[in-house]
């Protein structure tokens, strides 16, 4: 078993020009890689006579089968680092991950885990044999969204999701950052908005990327607003034409004064049923009052159990002269009048 790792191979093979390999899976019991700590020595002691001085062990991160996490990666990690001293294997050896672009990959980047890296920002990721990535270009934007740069593993088993025309788009995207991942190449075609471009602003060649990258399916999501001028991206499926609510309501006059006008209306309705509201406990007050004392209740009386101020039992009887004419339920003095004549009588 692992005859190729004899040191006779040394003179077929020898990748220490390489020096380093990224994508192993060493740790034992964690995924379908090593299956126990002899194991992972083996293997390592075979990578380290074929010249390699450097190895980044990446297990598997799929939840529904190898649901690793830095916890588990990390036990697993410093147990074979044990192990390489106690053995004097001269290896260095540092552990990442490979994720599956999935849900739960999507879950660690909204909630902002922290993702084990290969180095700095690059994380290794990789796609499903079976399911197609219909959202690939949103994970790669959210990762990039993060600082993350994304590395993509056994690309030579994803040629379906990588056809000529996809394979360019990006890498046109990593072009315009001065770096070229070379692939198949289309000839080159004059964009529309290339040719319209301002040279004066930095910005257009950013609003590009942006543009090339949010294009799905026939449907451009970064959208220029007629009314400030502004880039924003169209986060719904319906069609934004303003980037918000105020340019839409500046572009749109008639708009602007029906919805003031439903504003006005709205808090006049709103404060008539406030009004009927304090009234209706106005009268529950001075019922309870005269109850308990026997006479008719004064204005302190009923704001001190009211908890209101004077400015507010004012409004009270200004509506109700507006409504009725004369004050009802805010006259007090005519109650006590009332009783004063049925009293005398």
């Amino acid at each position: 078993m692992f005859t190729f790792f004899k040191k006779a191979s040394r003179d077929v093979a020898d990748f220490s020009g390489i020096a380093c390999d990224m994508h192993s899976h060493l740790i034992p019991g964690i995924d379908d890689g090593a299956k126990d700590m002899e194991d992972s020595l083996h293997l390592i002691r075979g990578l380290a006579d074929l010249g390699y001085r450097k190895l980044i062990t990446t297990p598997h991160v799929l939840v529904d089968y190898y649901p690793n996490t830095p916890t588990t990666i990390g036990d697993g990690f410093r147990a074979v680092q044990t192990e390489l001293k106690k053995e004097n294997i001269a290896v260095e050896f540092r552990a990442a991950a490979e994720y599956l672009m999935d849900d739960h990959f999507i879950s660690l980047l909204e909630t902002d885990q922290p993702l084990l890296t290969l180095k700095d920002k690059m994380v290794l990721v990789e796609l499903s044999f079976a399911v197609p990535a219909i959202n690939l270009k949103e994970i790669l934007f959210q990762m990039q969204l993060r600082g993350y740069q994304p590395v993509l593993a056994h690309p030579e088993r994803c040629k379906e999701h990588f056809t000529p025309e996809r394979w360019e788009g990006f890498r046109q995207t990593q072009l315009a950052k001065g770096h070229d991942i070379g692939g198949p190449r289309l000839p080159p075609t004059p964009s529309p908005y290339l040719r319209r471009i301002n040279a004066q602003d930095p910005l257009d060649e950013l609003y590009w990327e942006l543009d090339q990258f949010l294009d799905q399916d026939g449907q451009r999501r970064l959208r220029k607003c007629p009314q400030c001028g502004r880039y924003f991206v169209q986060r719904t499926a319906r069609v934004q034409t303003y980037c918000s609510t105020p340019c839409r309501r500046k572009a749109n006059p008639t708009e602007r004064t029906q919805n003031a006008t439903y504003q006005r209306r709205h808090r006049a309705i709103r404060r008539e049923k406030q009004i009927k509201a304090d009234l209706k406990r106005v009268g529950e007050i001075k019922q309870a009052f005269m109850t308990e004392m026997s006479e008719s209740p004064m204005a302190e009386d009923v704001l001190e159990r009211l908890h209101i101020g004077r400015r507010r039992w004012n409004r009270l009887v200004n509506w109700e002269i507006a409504q009725y004419g004369h004050p009802r339920d805010t006259d007090l003095k005519a109650e006590a009048s009332k009783e004063s004549c049925g009293g005398s009588s």
